[in-house]
């Protein structure tokens, strides 16, 4: 089956039943980013902007997401696939980092 059929016939039950129509909420804590980006963090200790300061989890993901623009447009490709997939990537990092400095400011 098709992942468009898929979402057709999950619209229509989303039409059919109210429970469906609620956002679910995932609970993310802290550390859990902090293990997913150390490797991240390690890699801004030895870049000479970042050198000697403590980079918070936001800062983690702007700067990863940086990284993946860079690396998208450094290389370029027609496929329309590939530029859908890097763009939603962006998108989820954009908003994982918007989330994240919301919690850090609440």
């Amino acid at each position: 089956m098709k992942l468009s059929a898929i979402k057709g016939q999950f619209g229509k039950a989303a039409q059919d039943d109210p429970a469906l129509q609620v956002r679910p909420v995932v609970q993310v804590k802290v550390e859990v980013f902090r293990q997913i980006f150390a490797p991240i963090r390690d890699v801004l200790r030895y870049d000479p902007v970042y050198a000697g300061r403590e980079v918070g989890i936001a800062g983690q993901i702007q700067e990863l997401r940086r990284m993946c623009l860079e690396a998208q447009v450094a290389h370029t490709t027609k496929d329309p696939q590939v530029k859908a997939g890097r763009a939603k990537l962006l998108n989820v990092l954009q908003s994982v980092m918007e989330r994240v400095q919301e919690t850090e400011n609440a």
